[in-house]
């Protein structure tokens, strides 16, 4: 597997990525306020570099029952790694369970922080979102405006503008995808919910794996000893089981041993997703239990940190970027 590619959203209009629950703008419906998630789910990422696939001669999916199977007709073998939010210069990732991003560095302070002391909580939340709302509008006539009736909502949306002025993008690392999606450099393209616009850009190594053996692993590959898994986007688990119960059965399958530390190899959260919804099948995707972004698990043995980044998988959907992990040495 070569070292991939990065595909590159810079955001340009404060943006809503519709999470858990039905929308529907009018007082009478099921619900009439839309939420945002801070960062989109990884199947909006990967199905926005489908479109860049097909708009380049790629072939759209056929109807199928399966969501992610759908997802694969167009994306082959290609495994992403993302979404994470690029700002400046920085390279953050999501911590769901504490409201907030975190660069790489912070990253490594919070895995062997929590591995030491068991405290898995802080105070630095950080509220991006802003909210509007509006009204339904009948067909104009005579150039004049008419409002539908009870079609009153409010959305919340993402402005990333509120961690600063720097440039800002939501980007995934991609391998397997070389040969396929070329060079591109600022072409426009629709992210997330409400049609709104982003600047695609795609280049040349995948740059989170970049950045994560300068800043994180220090050129190392081979390493032995306790490691932390940081869950940098949701792990999805279907079918019933608990969270403790699919991971063991996991780690049992793969020879991976978990480290318990403190007493606790698992730290962080767990919740629910959905999917989304499936435009091809006009049905909602399923619903998922999760281990959200910003938990932890912790390892012991003999690692290549920069295969398990890129080729470890955990969860349902992880070839489009669910169950992304981040590996932290703690004893170096």
């Amino acid at each position: 597997m070569s070292d991939g590619i990065t595909a590159e959203f810079e955001i340009v209009e404060p943006m809503i990525f519709r999470g858990l629950g039905e929308f529907d703008p009018t007082v009478r419906g099921a619900y009439s306020f839309a939420l945002t998630m801070k960062l989109p789910s990884p199947s909006t990422v990967a199905g926005a570099v489908a479109s860049a696939l097909m708009v380049r001669g790629a072939n759209a999916p056929k109807h199928n029952e399966n969501w992610y199977a759908a997802y694969k007709e167009v994306l082959g073998n290609a495994s992403f790694k993302g979404p994470f939010l690029v700002f400046g210069d920085d390279i953050m990732v999501e911590d769901r369970i504490n409201g907030r991003f975190l660069t790489l560095e912070e990253v490594v302070q919070r895995c062997k922080k929590e591995y030491q002391s068991q405290e898995s909580r802080d105070e630095h939340h950080q509220d991006i979102t802003m909210s509007r709302t509006g009204i339904g509008l009948e067909v104009r006539r005579s150039g004049s405006k008419i409002a539908r009736e009870g079609f009153l909502y409010t959305a919340e949306f993402v402005d990333y503008q509120k961690l600063g002025k720097a440039k800002t993008a939501i980007a995934v690392d991609v391998f397997g995808l070389d040969d396929k999606l070329p060079i591109i450099n600022r072409a426009s393209i629709r992210l997330g919910g409400e049609g709104r616009i982003s600047l695609i850009s795609v280049s040349q190594p995948a740059r989170l794996l970049r950045e994560l053996e300068e800043r994180v692993w220090k050129s190392m590959n081979d390493y032995e000893g306790e490691l932390a898994l940081y869950v940098a986007t949701p792990i999805l688990i279907e079918g019933g089981q608990s969270v403790r119960e699919y991971l063991t059965g996991w780690a049992g399958k793969l020879g991976i041993h978990f480290s318990d530390g403190k007493g606790n190899w698992l730290r962080g959260e767990s919740g629910i997703m959905g999917a989304g919804f499936s435009i091809l099948s006009r049905r909602r995707k399923p619903i998922y239990t999760t281990v959200e972004p910003g938990s932890i698990i912790y390892l012991e043995g003999r690692f290549d940190v920069k295969t398990i980044y890129k080729q470890l998988e955990v969860g349902e959907a992880a070839g489009i970027g669910f169950g992304t992990l981040i590996p932290v040495p703690l004893t170096r």
